[in-house]
């Protein structure tokens, strides 16, 4: 696994279960650790890299990152990037949180039911009353936990619960909006990071579908009801991403290309490609400004 490990000793105090830190211009080195953490994007914008995906963040972002996933921050150069962390052990969670169907429900949303095996990112743009919401949450948190009044620790355990139900209600309202039950989009989202690792190969409708359980008319539904899009259509435009990369950045030949990201017929690869980007692969590449010397 890349990056520092983090034991969690020095974060969270044994006797607490429980952090909340409020970290300003934060960079840190790429780590990953054994507890939960949710982090919330105060202020600022900068750059929050998990498992090698690089992704933009600012003030309203918040991130649910599982246990033994590699990650770090890093503020825009000159800039800010203030963020409140919330990390907990998975047994403070378990045993101070009161066990219920609904609670265990919540649990298995945002976290999976295998913890340890779970390399789950759940990502949520907060906006308007929304992030005003949830930024009056994580701040009260982060109060309580400074203060340290008598019996702060079980006001941080109600506070984490109300947050967790609120982080799994936005989730189940954003996912009805698409007119899927979170089973389905949990699915589809399987699916996708699938697709995204195995593109180059011979993947189809049937394939993916067999994998999560689903037959093929219907997971093609859901998949376009959440993508926008078909899978055979999905694939094609990653293949077609990848195939762009490797003609700006690489001097691989376009047939070697045509091989590389799942094609096995090089004139079909200049018919798709020329379809979609009103040129050929050569003359996209001299576009770009790449030269085979």
């Amino acid at each position: 696994m890349n990056g520092q490990y983090l034991s969690g000793i020095t974060n969270i105090a044994s006797y607490e279960g429980i952090a909340v830190v409020e970290s300003a211009n934060i960079n840190n080195q790429l780590h990953y650790h054994k507890f939960i953490e949710i982090v919330y994007f105060d202020k600022g914008s900068g750059y929050h890299t998990f498992d090698g995906n690089k992704q933009r963040v600012s003030a309203g972002d918040l991130y649910v990152i599982n246990p033994f996933i590699s990650h770090e921050f890093q503020a825009d150069e000159e800039g800010v990037l203030r963020v409140i962390n919330i990390m907990f052990y998975a047994d403070f969670f378990d045993l101070n949180v009161e066990a219920n169907s609904f609670i265990e429900n919540v649990y298995k949303v945002l976290f999976g039911t295998e913890l340890k095996e779970s390399k789950r990112v759940n990502v949520i743009h907060l906006r308007g009353e929304r992030q005003q919401s949830f930024g009056e949450m994580f701040h009260a948190m982060l109060k309580e936990f400074q203060d340290k009044s008598d019996g702060y620790l079980k006001v941080l355990h109600n506070q984490l619960s109300i947050l967790l139900i609120s982080l799994f209600r936005d989730y189940v309202s954003e996912t009805s909006k698409l007119g899927l039950t979170v089973f389905q989009k949990n699915r589809v989202e399987s699916a996708i990071k699938y697709l995204d690792a195995h593109f180059t190969q011979n993947v189809n409708v049937d394939t993916i579908a067999k994998k999560i359980g689903f037959c093929s008319l219907y997971f093609n539904h859901l998949f376009k009801v959440y993508t926008g899009t078909t899978i055979p259509q999905y694939i094609k435009n990653k293949r077609l991403e990848h195939a762009c990369r490797l003609l700006e950045q690489t001097d691989k030949s376009v047939e070697q290309i045509c091989y590389d990201v799942g094609y096995s017929d090089i004139k079909h690869f200049y018919k798709i490609f020329r379809t979609h980007k009103k040129m050929t692969p050569g003359e996209y590449r001299k576009k770009s400004g790449f030269y085979i010397v």
